[in-house]
């Protein structure tokens, strides 16, 4: 067994404040440490099982938004949509991506990006994303997904009022501009054909509404798909990423953190006028498999230094 020390503290100035170490023992320790060229992103190898996790730690002296993605598996093809469609060659993929995953589609002619999982199908596997997410174009045999294993939700959902679709216009009821910014993102529910995982470009308050701007394609134009609409479907805010300030750590360990930053429930729960978190369809499957940390530097014009400690233990069970 290795053994991970792991210190925490906490002051305001110069005052005492509140400090703690503890020691954990796992398995499998791993210490990826690598230099992020300017601009770019770049891919951290690593391997671990979510479910066996013991401790997660890791810094960077550029802010940095930090992706970590599992199992990566071959696209054979893909239709446009909306809504966009995506078969891989794996016959069966329930028990890895279910409804409500973030997945990365990677490497493919114009289709890449991260989009949101309306249902999984098997026999041969069908991914169809949410109702209002198009792909780009089709990718044909290329490329590769898989799932966001870094999403995480913030927050409760908000009834939309109104949308404009020319102009990526969504209006909520009420004064909720101090929970949104540019530059993070939207989960978008419940409308007839706007759902999906959408950037926000601005945010303003205009008595008695909040007015959000999204972007039909992250970094692109503003806009929304579909048509305009009314007093129908839900907003939260969701991010694929861990969002890492510059030399700021992110600390988590099975003893001292409340929850595993990789296993999270996702579905039909993520969003809805009361927020309950719901178990994905897939829960109980085994997921979790994370092989990739993404490290995007492509904000900053100078190198980046990227370190992490990952413990987990071995899984000595076969699943059959």
């Amino acid at each position: 067994m290795a053994t991970m020390n792991i210190g925490r503290s906490a002051r305001n100035g110069s005052e005492s404040g509140i400090t703690g170490s503890e020691a954990v023992s796992m398995e499998l320790p791993q210490s990826p440490d690598q230099a992020i060229s300017a601009s770019t992103e770049e891919e951290v190898s690593v391997s671990f099982d979510a479910a066996n996790l013991k401790t997660f730690s890791m810094v960077c002296d550029q802010a940095v938004p930090v992706q970590l993605l599992e199992t990566r598996y071959a696209i054979t093809s893909s239709t446009v949509g909306p809504p966009g469609t995506i078969t891989p060659t794996d016959a069966d993929l329930t028990d890895v991506i279910g409804v409500g995953d973030l997945i990365r589609v990677e490497n493919t002619v114009a289709d890449d990006g991260v989009y949101l999982v309306a249902t999984v199908t098997t026999g041969p596997s069908l991914i169809t994303l949410e109702n209002g997410q198009a792909l780009p174009a089709i990718g044909g045999a290329v490329g590769t997904l898989s799932r966001v294993a870094s999403k995480h939700i913030s927050g409760y959902s908000y009834e939309i009022q109104s949308t404009t679709q020319a102009t990526g216009t969504i209006v909520i009821k009420g004064n909720v501009s101090n929970l949104f910014a540019a530059g993070e993102y939207l989960n978008i529910q419940g409308t007839v054909g706007q759902d999906g995982y959408w950037e926000i470009d601005s945010v303003t308050w205009t008595t008695p509404s909040t007015i959000i701007i999204v972007n039909l394609i992250p970094g692109g134009a503003v806009g929304l798909p579909g048509v305009d609409e009314l007093v129908v479907g839900y907003i939260t805010k969701v991010s694929a990423s861990i969002a890492l300030a510059a030399n700021n750590p992110f600390l988590w360990s099975i003893d001292g953190g409340l929850q595993n930053p990789f296993i999270h429930a996702s579905g039909v729960g993520d969003i809805g006028p009361s927020y309950i978190p719901a178990a994905s369809a897939v829960g109980a499957g085994r997921r979790g498999e994370i092989i990739a940390a993404m490290i995007d530097n492509t904000a900053n014009a100078i190198a980046a230094s990227f370190d992490a400690r990952i413990g987990s233990d071995s899984d000595i069970f076969a699943i059959v």
